[in-house]
């Protein structure tokens, strides 16, 4: 196996392009490694194979996970090592298609049968599952400013009236790779749920419309869109 090389684009955990040399012919040799920083949850990690392998038996192009572990004294943080797609981000793309793709992909996703993730995930999986993530990171970093605002979306959440769908949670250009016209990857899953597709298209606008452009790689003409 060749030495790892660092890959840019993982803001939150440590990302490794890997070549595993001498694998048998019908293994693809090219892995990538993913570490979690070290105030993250190391279960996450698991939540994400689970999220992942759970999709791309439904066809969809999420990253196949081979080996996930929550033991931080493998290799110094909880990590997994997943299929590495080919293709570049989307926010390389022009601006008709980054559009066109990032609308199909939504609807695909939301199209998916909900219920193998559901179960894969149990209480992960649901809204009120995440409103209790965000609430212990709040309270890991001490950031008591944000409490009432969680509180109000508590309050402000509207009824579950639609069939609950697959939710990305942080479905943006950064995370979809394309190579030739067709998307390759959706990469980043420790967001998703089950629940209201209304989610996932409020997170992708406030990502595109408010994230600053250097951490999001937007166009500014997708952002003027996203805030109109």
């Amino acid at each position: 196996m060749g030495p790892p090389v660092a890959l840019t684009g993982g803001y939150d955990t440590e990302v490794y392009a890997l070549d595993v040399r001498g694998a048998p012919p019908a293994v693809p040799p090219a892995r990538v490694l993913r570490m979690l920083r070290s105030h993250h949850d190391p279960a996450r990690v698991l939540r994400e194979e689970a999220t992942q392998n759970t999709l791309a038996a439904q066809g969809y192009p999420a990253p196949r996970v081979l080996l996930a572990s929550a033991d931080p004294t493998i290799l110094g943080a909880p990590f997994l090592v997943m299929e590495r797609a080919p293709g570049r981000p989307l926010t390389r793309a022009g601006i008709g298609a980054l559009l066109r793709v990032l609308v199909e992909q939504h609807l695909r996703l939301h199209a998916l049968d909900a219920t193998p993730l559901a179960r894969a995930l149990g209480e992960w999986a649901t809204l009120d599952g995440y409103f209790e993530a965000e609430e212990r990171r709040i309270a890991a970093a001490s950031l008591t400013g944000l409490g009432p605002l969680l509180a109000w979306c508590r309050r402000a959440r509207p009824p579950e009236d639609r069939a609950p769908a697959v939710c990305h949670g942080d479905f943006h250009p950064q995370n979809i790779l394309v190579r030739d016209g067709a998307v390759t990857a959706v990469l980043d899953w420790p967001n998703a749920l089950v629940g209201d597709p209304a989610f996932d298209v409020a997170a992708t606008l406030n990502v595109i419309g408010l994230v600053p452009a250097d951490l999001a790689g937007v166009a500014g003409p997708l952002r003027w869109l996203a805030r109109a």
